[in-house]
């Protein structure tokens, strides 16, 4: 007598997948399988007339707060830096910044030591970055990614935010099943991505170059 596949436990497993994807905030399916970019956060922007009032000629890049990742924070802080080297006349980033801090035993978490340390570097301005969220979601045939932050330009000597930018963006693989093997493919493309190293980083790199992008080019202004 030929065998034949038990529909219970394909159901059972089929339904938790389903209500699992649901409570999934931002669930998306791609039609193809391929990550796609989606619910991408309207960018909250901020500026002060005193950015170009007078012209910050230096900022240093801060350490990152807030939802930081495990092992994360240089990661971030070198796209930051990056970016912003090209939109700053001088920029220090964090390899330099963490260096000096530690030979001088500076407390950049104190105002008081920031301000010292912006003094000794004649750097009059900080470039904080703020995680909200950076990490990933697995969930049998969906996984997704979402970065969200907050870059805000200030100025040491009185805490004055120049300028700040907020924005975020979802990727995602794989989607809800709609049959055995849409489970499968979805299962599989879910898995491939969730195992992607370098897909937060290219998040984070997204997301930092549109928030870049609304921020002045002063070294053409100066």
């Amino acid at each position: 007598m030929m065998g034949w596949i038990e529909p219970i436990p394909f159901l059972r497993r089929l339904g938790v997948s389903l209500l699992l994807i649901a409570l999934m905030s931002g669930c998306v399916t791609t039609g193809d399988g391929l990550p796609v970019l989606s619910g991408a956060a309207e960018q909250r922007i901020r500026s002060s007339e005193a950015l170009l009032r007078q012209l910050p000629a230096c900022a240093i890049v801060m350490p990152s707060i807030g939802a930081v990742p495990p092992g994360g924070a240089g990661m971030i802080e070198r796209i930051v830096a990056r970016h912003f080297a090209q939109r700053l006349p001088r920029l220090i980033g964090s390899p330099e910044r963490r260096a000096l801090a530690r030979a001088g035993a500076y407390n950049l978490s104190d105002p008081i030591d920031r301000g010292r340390f912006a003094r000794m570097l004649s750097c009059r301005h900080g470039l904080e970055i703020t995680v909200h969220a950076a990490g990933i979601s697995y969930v049998v045939a969906w996984a997704g990614r979402h970065v969200d932050l907050t870059l805000t330009l200030f100025r040491f000597n009185d805490e004055e935010v120049l300028w700040s930018a907020r924005h975020g963006l979802d990727r995602s693989a794989g989607g809800l099943p709609t049959g055995p093997l849409s489970l499968v493919l979805d299962t599989v493309r879910a898995s491939v991505f969730a195992s992607d190293r370098d897909g937060t980083e290219a998040l984070v790199e997204d997301v930092v170059r549109q928030v870049a992008q609304t921020f002045p080019d002063l070294r053409q202004i100066q």
